[in-house]
């Protein structure tokens, strides 16, 4: 669960920019949440790094437009991880 904690927080920024628009879902949905409706799936990668897609065949079958949003990471010396880029 460590390894995951920088998307957790992220999801939470994001969803703090995005404000009230943003209706986050509960555990175990296909979708992070809905921006006024649409669908948002929220990613993270280091940077150089693909994507994580933690279950690549769920994210694959989507047959629904929806939004991505994806924060793009550096680890310092220390290992800790600082968004640097934001891209939906």
């Amino acid at each position: 669960m460590a390894r995951q904690q920088h998307g957790f927080d992220f999801e939470d920024r994001v969803a703090a920019v995005l404000g009230a628009r943003f209706v986050p879902t509960a555990g175990g949905r296909p979708f992070d949440g809905h921006y006024d409706g649409t669908p948002v799936s929220i990613k993270t990668r280091e940077n150089g790094n693909s994507i994580c897609l933690a279950d690549y065949a769920r994210q694959a079958s989507i047959k629904e437009d929806f939004i991505m949003i994806v924060g793009t990471y550096c680890k310092d010396n220390l290992g800790v991880k600082q968004f640097t880029d934001v891209d939906a």
